[in-house]
């Protein structure tokens, strides 16, 4: 696997992982202002967010990584 391979590999699974915790810790607001949809989130914690995406994209990763290193040596 080369280096740009495996930086497209996580980079998908980075995108596909966002939507994991994007829904995660919502709340809605309690003051309504003037054209703000009511379904926008108060505060959507964006920072954790990518933290926790990072982090599990990076784990994900390996383990696939690990796996197609392994399947590749016995061949």
């Amino acid at each position: 696997m080369t280096i740009f391979n495996s930086l497209v590999l996580y980079f998908i699974i980075w995108w596909l992982s966002i939507f994991l915790f994007l829904p995660i810790e919502i709340t809605k607001q309690r003051k309504l202002k003037k054209g703000n949809d009511p379904g926008a989130p108060e505060d959507p914690k964006l920072k954790k967010k990518i933290i926790y995406t990072t982090l599990f994209a990076l784990l994900v990763w390996t383990i696939i990584f690990i796996t197609i290193k392994i399947l590749n040596y016995e061949n």
